[in-house]
Parts: structure tokens; C-alpha cells; sequence
């Protein structure tokens, strides 16, 4: 909810991409002196880096990219309630494409996320005075 209502008054004088950049920029820069990005830990190779990358870049800059756009085209509470479906969507993919199993933890961890999303979906009954 914070991020979704937080930049609200940055988004009316600036582009989403200027919001995302200098906010990954700052968050960057803070996170750096916190675990400086020059401490690597184990073995780099091609590949790991271009993991990496597509993570920060498909996972972070334009997944966040997108969720701001959004914001001018529906309203605050909707993005939640579709945000609020990205776990259900992550272990889905885990268990279909991963192979992951579910315990019941997992599917009454399943069963309570798609709870909230038809609680936050459900209108309110206007109150008349």
C-alpha cells in the first residue's frame, strides 16, 4: 500500500520512468553502504551476470515501471488488490514450472490470499444519510 500511495504527488510532476530511476538510484546508492556491491560473494560467470541483470531489469525496473503506469489508468485500491495476487501467481509458476510441493502450509497459505483478494474486491454498501 505504501508504494502504491507514496509517489502519488511525484507522479503528478514527473514521469514514472524518473520515478523508478531515481528512486532505484537512491536505494542503490543507500543499500551500498549496507552490503557494498564490490563484496561479491562465490564464482561470477557469464551467465550469472546475465541472471542477474534480466532480474534487476525485468524483475525490478519494469515490473515497478509497470505498477506506476498503471496508477494513471486505475484507481490505488484496485492495483492492491492485483498486486495482492502476485504470491499466488509466484508459487503457482514454482510448482508448475519448478516442480515445487505443496504442503498444507502452502495451500492454506493459497487458500488466504485468494480470501483477501475477494475480500478487497467485494464493494462496500453505500451508506445513506
Amino acid at each position: 500500500a505504501f508504494y502504491t500511495l507514496q509517489p502519488k504527488r511525484l507522479l503528478a510532476k514527473w514521469s514514472s520512468i524518473e520515478v523508478v530511476g531515481w528512486g532505484m538510484v537512491i536505494g542503490g546508492v543507500s543499500f551500498s553502504f549496507i552490503h557494498p556491491p564490490w563484496h561479491i560473494a562465490g564464482e561470477w560467470s557469464l551467465l550469472s551476470l546475465c541472471a542477474v541483470l534480466f532480474v534487476i531489469i525485468f524483475g525490478t525496473l519494469i515490473a515497478f515501471y509497470c505498477y506506476l503506469e498503471s496508477l494513471k489508468h486505475i484507481s490505488a485500491s484496485e492495483a492492491i488488490v492485483l498486486a495482492s495476487a502476485e504470491p499466488l501467481s509466484a508459487a503457482a509458476l514454482s510448482v508448475l514450472w519448478l516442480h515445487v510441493t505443496f504442503g498444507w502450509t502452502e495451500w492454506l497459505g493459497t487458500i488466504l490470499i485468494i480470501a483477501t483478494v475477494f475480500l478487497l474486491s467485494q464493494r462496500k454498501p453505500e451508506v445513506t444519510s
